[in-house]
């Protein structure tokens, strides 16, 4: 779809979300009717949301999915702020958790060729140190997590400060976890579990950077890459795949895909593997 893009002045065209595979089912079968309560202007001051979007009934109202990436660390205690993307999808006041259940592992002390294994029903992945740096060590773990076949089918793994953050892809099964290995390690629990203390309260979304800054010091560490969202989602409803400017017009009424052919992650500006729980009847991927 075509539409007038106030930021520049001129037409934009959606990007191609929807891929033609030659037998493709695509419907379009939900609705939604939005308005520009829960959003923050871009870097123009524009209420411009771009295509792509999931839509989500929050608390009894249909809002876009309020969840975002990770761009910048958030160090527990310390940070007061990062740069989500997207942004702007965001207002102050609002609490954000990760969205998948996880433990940590932290590395405190590696050698050179020493070992560190994680076990999760019952796949081991197995990772060597190359050196003794715990946060090059704890790098090697999560990238062994993402690496081993099967495992990585289950949970994937980030890593910050000498941390291996480990999450369930489906954004619902409690692990169990065990680690071994030469190095030494601890597991933060035995069984993955959500944060049941908000990571943050929203108290600004500035428009210009898409940094989004807490009411106080962030509760936990998450690194870049994490997923962030609101709590109290009742219900994703649908994928909407047009570009909207609320500018002018504060509410829309969109209609939503549940049922998708082949749909390219690429073109989202926020995706997680939740996603594909909730729309067994989407496919996702990159290339069709």
């Amino acid at each position: 779809m075509a539409f007038w893009n106030r930021n520049f002045g001129s037409y934009s065209v959606d990007p191609p979300i929807l891929a033609n595979t030659g037998a493709d089912i695509n419907i379009a079968n939900r609705n939604a009717y939005i308005t520009s309560q829960f959003l923050t202007p871009n870097s123009d001051l524009k209420l411009l949301v771009p295509a792509g979007l999931f839509v989500a009934n929050v608390n009894g109202v249909d809002r876009f999915l309020p969840r975002t990436k990770v761009n910048t660390l958030i160090t527990g205690s310390t940070s007061t702020s990062f740069t989500a993307s997207p942004y702007n999808i965001f207002v102050p006041g609002g609490d954000l958790f990760t969205v998948e259940p996880y433990v940590t592992l932290t590395i405190t002390a590696a050698a050179a060729t020493s070992t560190q294994t994680i076990t999760i029903d019952g796949i081991t992945a197995t990772a060597t140190a190359s050196s003794t740096s715990v946060n090059t060590t704890a790098t090697e773990v999560a990238i062994a997590i993402n690496a081993t076949a099967g495992l990585n089918q289950k949970v994937y793994a980030l890593a910050a400060l000498g941390v291996v953050f480990i999450y369930a892809k489906d954004g619902q099964t409690l692990y169990s976890v065990t680690e071994g290995g030469t190095a030494t390690a601890n597991l933060s629990a035995a069984t993955m579990s959500y944060n049941t203390t908000a990571i943050g309260t929203i108290g600004s979304v500035a428009y210009a950077t898409g940094v989004v800054t807490f009411t106080a010091a962030a509760s936990a560490t998450v690194p870049v890459g994490a997923n962030l969202g609101l709590a109290g989602i009742q219900e994703i409803k649908g994928l909407h795949i047009h570009a909207i400017d609320f500018t002018v017009i504060k509410t829309h009424s969109i209609s939503l895909y549940s049922v998708a052919s082949a749909v390219r992650t690429q073109f989202l500006p926020y995706f997680d593997y939740t996603l594909i729980r909730h729309f067994p009847k989407i496919l996702f991927g990159t290339t069709f």
